[in-house]
């Protein structure tokens, strides 16, 4: 019972999130990447992921955040990274199960978004 409160509770968090994003949509869209920005971005990820199955989302930039989605396919894992006042790498899926290389993908997944963090908060600060 309390594995379904939790769950309820990150789909409400994760739907609160992307509520926040679509309100900002319309405020303050700065233009987003260039194909080959975009694609190199995407390279990037799927080098440190190794070879998982990869369904991008949108790659949106606002002047004060970037939102990234998408979702591993094979672990069944939507990802959302994000640079706003809920900074973070968050995860959602249902019945997982953590073995080892499930883990490494999570860990992975989170090694990543530091980097991507990093990166991008530079260039939403300049």
């Amino acid at each position: 019972m309390s594995n379904k409160i939790n769950e309820h509770e990150n789909m409400r968090n994760m739907l609160a999130i992307t509520r926040q994003f679509k309100r900002a949509i319309n405020e303050d869209v700065v233009p987003t990447l260039q194909p080959e920005e975009l694609e190199d971005e995407k390279n990037r990820f799927k080098e440190a992921l190794g070879n998982a199955v990869i369904e991008f989302g949108n790659f949106n930039r606002y002047n004060d955040n970037i939102e990234w989605t998408g979702v591993l396919v094979k672990e069944q894992i939507t990802w959302v990274f994000s640079l706003d006042a809920t900074i973070g790498c968050y995860i959602s899926c249902q019945q997982i199960q953590l073995s080892e290389q499930t883990l490494q993908i999570i860990q992975n997944l989170h090694v990543y978004y530091n980097e991507w963090s990093q990166y991008w908060s530079q260039e939403i600060s300049s």
